[in-house]
């Protein structure tokens, strides 16, 4: 099933696992130059690995997931857990594995990268790990069930369940600055993640929900999961992932499906939900990225679904262009003036038998 979208450029890297004991994986790009006739570019089968997580940086595709570690004895893995580096050709196609380092345990569950270095997470008895651009590891401190993280200028935000937790360090010296402890992302092996800003923390609990913390720590808002709709499972319609877009905030909601949010900078940054799309039954929304006008939501069994956004900006099409009346206000308030009740004024206007003949 679908598990992770990277996006860059025109080009949309999708990774796939295996749902169980089975170690089988996959990864695929796909040209979206046109996003109505999207092409696979190459596409690699791990037959001895799932994948959870991509990211990209200066030419490398960096992977994260689960090995076989029977299978793999020559990769001297201590556990399954593991991050993989690719560099890519021009075409952006696999030229050479560059490293596979140990994340010391179950699975590796997210990878980003920047300039500043490589930071992973793992699951069961996990950790975060940060690397140099070298591979060499210059920080680890043991989170257990880390799903997600992420960074922005000042700060790395690590996201971990059983029982919800938010982890924030200095990137300056990978000191522990605060830690968050919301409800939710209580689900064992289910998908919780975090976005960040410079401004906000967008955590997203499974469980529960969405919650919107100030990055100094303070409660922001609350975005409570789904509703689970009457003979269904309530695991099933939980907030798995969330993508900033401009002011739009994406939710994968399990089989509630996508859910976008507006964020109304004249509400004090306040999220509104504006709509959703539910998909077919058993495809739950596990992950979701937007970049530009293109949405991408991996639906685990649905695989990955691609939609582009076009904003409505209410103005009717084959507009008639006419001359205004210079006297027609002047004459409406003059007849219907403000002060008086209109209505028994001139009962004869608003009659019966002449509002059904409008209507």
């Amino acid at each position: 099933m679908a598990t992770h979208v990277k996006i860059l450029d025109n080009y949309a890297f999708v990774t796939y696992n295996t749902k169980g004991d089975m170690y089988l994986g996959g990864l695929e790009v796909f040209d979206v130059t046109d996003i109505s006739n999207p092409q696979i570019v190459w596409q690699a089968i791990f037959s001895k690995a799932d994948i959870s997580s991509v990211d990209y940086y200066n030419n490398k595709l960096y992977i994260v997931g689960a090995q076989d570690i029977s299978s793999m004895p020559d990769a001297r893995l201590r556990t399954p857990a593991l991050l993989e580096v690719l560099t890519l050709n021009n075409n952006r196609e696999i030229q050479k594995v560059d490293t596979i380092l140990n994340l010391d345990s179950y699975v590796g569950t997210d990878v980003k990268v920047n300039s500043g270095g490589i930071y992973a997470t793992s699951g069961s008895n996990g950790f975060l790990k940060i690397y140099n651009h070298q591979f060499d590891s210059v920080f680890a401190t043991p989170l257990n069930d880390a799903r997600s993280v992420d960074v922005n200028t000042t700060e790395a935000f690590v996201l971990s369940g059983q029982p919800g937790k938010i982890s924030v360090f200095s990137k300056g010296n990978n000191s522990l600055a605060k830690t968050l402890n919301p409800d939710g992302a209580n689900i064992p092996e289910s998908k919780s993640e975090i976005a960040v800003t410079d401004q906000y923390i967008y955590a997203a609990l499974n469980d529960g929900g969405l919650k919107i913390y100030n990055t100094n720590g303070t409660l922001k808002q609350h975005i409570p999961r789904p509703a689970t709709p009457v003979g269904m499972n309530d695991v099933d319609f939980v907030t798995n992932s969330v993508s900033l877009n401009g002011d739009l905030v994406l939710l994968a909601n399990g089989e509630a499906g996508l859910y976008i949010g507006g964020i109304v900078k004249s509400r004090s940054d306040s999220v509104f939900l504006l709509g959703s799309i539910r998909f077919g039954d058993y495809e739950s929304a596990n992950f979701v990225e937007s970049r530009d006008s293109v949405i991408f939501v991996a639906t685990g069994l649905g695989g990955l679904k691609i939609l582009s956004i076009s904003i409505d900006e209410g103005v009717p099409e084959n507009i008639i262009p006419t001359k205004p009346c210079a006297t027609l206000y002047d004459r409406i308030f003059s007849l219907f003036p403000e002060s008086q009740n209109n209505y028994k004024r001139y009962p004869e206007l608003f009659a019966a038998r002449l509002l059904k003949m409008w209507y």
